[in-house]
């Protein structure tokens, strides 16, 4: 008992880290927004159903996925102690602890079960997906990333698979087909709230576009400084693979808002991706600064699409142009850095 013991005082310790992560919402551009929300119960109950959705996934993951399937397999338990260990990481999960809260709190077995269920057929399927794609490896998300030619465009591919990987992607995924099947059976729909729903696809993802370098890790910087590449050509690599998943979202909403938007996001967001880049977590929504990049890009993004609805295209080239000037600016810094770091190591 003393292994299954030790096994599980482990986990229970990198559940905990992993709960903890989840307070990276509290630092999303996403967020700021709910809150504001707030005076309206109706609109930030669904934002807060979809945010719960997407969190309940992290939060129904097996407590035993932290330790190697392979380490696993070869420790010395048998099919009792096995079971056994399963038994006791099943109050490791987060879920049940929701549903002993619940059940404490109101008394009530039905929907505390039902949460259970829930959490129950979550963990099934991450599992039959997991399955799926171990056995049908083409099948699986992060190879659907389209291959492109040369060193740009393994960049690209990188960045965009990094982008899956966050919470923030199907936010905005899911918000986007909420809002095109609003618009497509809802015929009484105002003209006017379609450049508003554009420009909230695009915040649920600005938050990303202030962290690129975010997934890449302390080595994975030091990697981009060492490579032979221009740091405007590191930048406008991420920026493309942001793109790309970003604006067939609106394409069917409101794209000439949504190409200002994005443009205004990213050329406000690489000053906090180059000169102070914040750690990620994958399956986490992405933690930046609100204050103040995170108010500014807000403004810009927002300022920026109702400029284009009203003005024009002119908007649309404006803000295409001050992003590629931010790219090659910033391009630049970057450039100046990693030169000092390769000075400082030699």
């Amino acid at each position: 008992m003393a292994g299954i013991a030790a096994v599980l005082k482990a986990a229970a310790r990198a559940q905990w880290r992993d709960l903890r992560s989840l307070q990276s919402i509290a630092g999303n551009n996403f967020f700021l927004f709910v809150l504001l929300l707030m005076q309206d119960p109706a609109s930030a109950a669904f934002m807060a159903v979809l945010i719960g959705a997407l969190v309940l996934f992290p939060l129904s993951a097996d407590p035993l996925r932290v330790v190697p399937a392979e380490r696993l397999a070869l420790w010395p338990f048998s099919r009792a102690r096995m079971a056994a260990l399963r038994a006791g990481s099943v109050a490791l999960s987060p879920v049940v602890w929701i549903m002993a809260i619940f059940l404490v709190h109101t008394a009530r077995w039905g929907p505390a079960l039902q949460i259970g269920l829930l959490g129950l057929s979550v963990q099934a399927l991450l599992w039959a997906a997991r399955m799926w794609t171990r056995r049908l490896p083409q099948w699986n998300l992060l190879r659907l990333a389209p291959r492109f030619p040369g060193v740009f465009g393994a960049l690209v591919r990188k960045d965009m698979r990094q982008i899956v990987c966050t919470l923030d992607f199907y936010m905005a995924l899911v918000f986007a087909a909420v809002s095109v099947a609003f618009r497509a059976f809802y015929p009484q729909l105002d003209r006017a709230a379609i450049p508003v729903l554009t420009l909230l696809v695009v915040l649920a993802l600005s938050t990303y576009a202030q962290c690129l370098f975010g997934l890449d890790g302390a080595s994975g910087i030091m990697r981009y400084r060492l490579m032979p590449v221009r740091g405007w050509r590191i930048l406008l690599a991420k920026d493309v693979a942001w793109l790309l998943l970003l604006l067939p979202m609106v394409a069917a909403l409101s794209p000439l808002t949504g190409l200002t938007a994005a443009c205004a996001t990213l050329a406000v967001g690489h000053h906090a991706s180059v000169l102070t880049p914040v750690p990620q977590q994958r399956w986490r929504f992405t933690s930046g600064r609100l204050v103040p990049i995170g108010v500014v890009q807000v403004v810009a993004l927002f300022a920026g699409g109702m400029a284009t609805e009203r003005f024009g295209i002119l908007w649309v080239a404006g803000s295409c142009g001050v992003w590629l000037a931010s790219v090659f600016v910033y391009g630049f810094v970057w450039d100046y850095r990693a030169k000092r770091e390769r000075q400082r190591a030699a």
